[in-house]
């Protein structure tokens, strides 16, 4: 499997808009989003989501975050080598998003595991961004 298939797996829940991976530090990864989701936005975002989880213990972190807005949300998981996170829907099936994410997330720590560090080398062979 291809990266860029693991983020577009997510599609298969319905609803979901897209997603997009940043590592550690913040820095864009991955995207699987529409055009007018830009890469400028997703930049500025990534170091606000590895600060994120800063807020948290950790040795006892949540699992994901939900961040609520209007019209959307955005769904966040950790994993070892940055966070992945998904743009849904408010009535989005949560259970079916919370197990799609979990198997992507662990697919991307593999991925990463392999590659020595998330963005060392695009994993799965796919484009930087």
């Amino acid at each position: 499997m291809k990266s860029a298939d693991a983020l577009s797996s997510l599609k298969d829940i319905e609803g979901v808009y897209g997603s997009f991976v940043v590592d550690g530090s913040g820095a864009l990864m991955l995207r699987d989003l529409p055009a007018v989701i830009d890469n400028a936005a997703l930049r500025e975002a990534g170091p606000r989501i590895a600060r994120l989880w800063g807020a948290f213990p950790e040795d006892d972190p949540p699992e994901y975050v939900l961040l609520e807005f209007v019209s959307h949300q955005v769904f966040i998981r950790k994993f070892d080598a940055g966070s992945l996170c998904v743009f849904v829907p408010p009535n989005v099936n949560r259970l079916a998003l919370k197990m799609a994410a979990n198997f992507v997330a662990r697919w991307l720590e593999t991925e990463a595991a392999e590659a020595g560090k998330l963005g060392a080398d695009p994993i799965g062979g796919a484009e930087p961004v």
